[in-house]
């Protein structure tokens, strides 16, 4: 997904993974296949090999090889190596006709990869009805793939020091790589009818790449609009083909209310309501995360629940002199800044006001 939006987007495009994660561009890749012969058999009963250059559409992995800087092979083996310069970009601009074409054809390598997976295996997996059938398929070693990247390494500059690194994609944090991903699939398919559905995108991210995940996924789909094309732009509202589940407050309060839709359990059943028909309804956009988590959530707190738990432990019925004032503001000196405990602290010097 990366690798296809790297070679095909354009600059303004590309701004978010620039700002966001310090992404600069591509510097080298390897592309390894594994030329096996597939196995079948006829409607005869009789078995039959079959090369896979064979099962992909003509010239395919010719397009590749006219965009490498240089590969090699056998007939056992292809590899074509990449050290991506403009005219790395050019060439595979002019061999394909978008980054979506370019990541079907990755994908596609990518599926030929379970060619080596036994047949009953296979069949158990189609007719399971069970949630654990991943764990059912085994994984290849290099030499059983018929594709995988090597020595994948991006240009990325370090936010703070502005230090310059080639580093390879594992390098990556996994708040890195979702936000990579979920950002390079909505940028592949930005001019296509397509419906987006994005399950909890935001679960590695850091608090601020969650307050800003919104935004940043309107602003790069709405400068990647064809502006210029003869029928005016491909997609007037960027966000409106999005489906996406989340528990982040930041994300609901980027959303109106009519489309936040609140899932809940009763009596065994679960019911779906728009925050707009809710008993109580509110306000979602631009509302401070503290109410959503409130009224969404039933989470009334600023702050974790231990923290919390030292100022409910103040027994103010048993707060008779200054001393008991002073004892109990000097047990919550240990306690950062907050709402809670400046209402204890409020609490406390009302107290303290008719005893001195």
């Amino acid at each position: 997904v990366l690798l296809a939006c790297l070679l095909f987007e354009k600059e303004d495009t590309l701004k978010p993974l620039r700002d966001e994660v310090g992404i600069l561009g591509l510097r080298s890749f390897r592309m390894n296949i594994n030329l096996h012969d597939f196995d079948f058999i006829d409607n005869k009963g009789k078995a039959y090999k079959e090369p896979i250059i064979s099962l992909l559409e003509h010239d395919q992995i010719n397009r590749l090889k006219r965009c490498a800087t240089s590969w090699y092979g056998n007939d056992k083996k292809l590899c074509l190596d990449f050290y991506v310069t403009p005219a790395t970009i050019d060439a595979f601009q002019d061999q394909f006709r978008n980054s979506l074409e370019l990541f079907q054809l990755f994908q596609l390598l990518y599926e030929l990869n379970a060619h080596f997976i036994n047949e009953n295996i296979v069949e158990d997996v189609y007719q399971s009805k069970g949630f654990y059938t991943d764990g059912k398929l085994p994984v290849g070693s290099p030499d059983e793939n018929v594709f995988y990247f090597l020595d994948y390494y991006i240009t990325k500059q370090n936010k703070e020091t502005g230090e310059i690194n080639d580093l390879l994609l594992r390098n990556f944090s996994d708040g890195e790589h979702q936000f990579l991903h979920t950002m390079g699939i909505c940028l592949l398919l930005k001019d296509k009818r397509a419906l987006l559905l994005l399950d909890e995108p935001e679960t590695h991210f850091n608090p601020s790449w969650r307050a800003k995940f919104i935004k940043v996924l309107n602003d790069s789909i709405t400068l990647g609009n064809y502006q210029d094309h003869p029928n005016g732009f491909f997609n007037l509202h960027p966000l409106k083909d999005v489906v996406l589940t989340s528990h982040s407050p930041f994300i609901i309060s980027d959303c109106m209310p009519d489309n936040v839709i609140v899932f809940s359990k009763k009596d065994g059943k679960t019911i779906a309501q728009k925050v707009s028909e809710l008993e109580r309804p509110f306000n979602t956009y631009g509302t401070s995360v503290e109410i959503i988590l409130n009224e969404l959530f039933d989470y009334d707190q600023s702050i974790g629940d231990l923290s919390n738990s030292e100022l409910e432990e103040i027994d103010f019925t048993k707060i008779k002199t200054p001393g008991d004032v002073e004892k109990a503001k000097f047990k919550l000196r240990r306690l950062g800044s907050s709402i809670e405990k400046d209402e204890v602290l409020a609490r406390l010097n009302r107290i303290l006001k008719p005893l001195q």
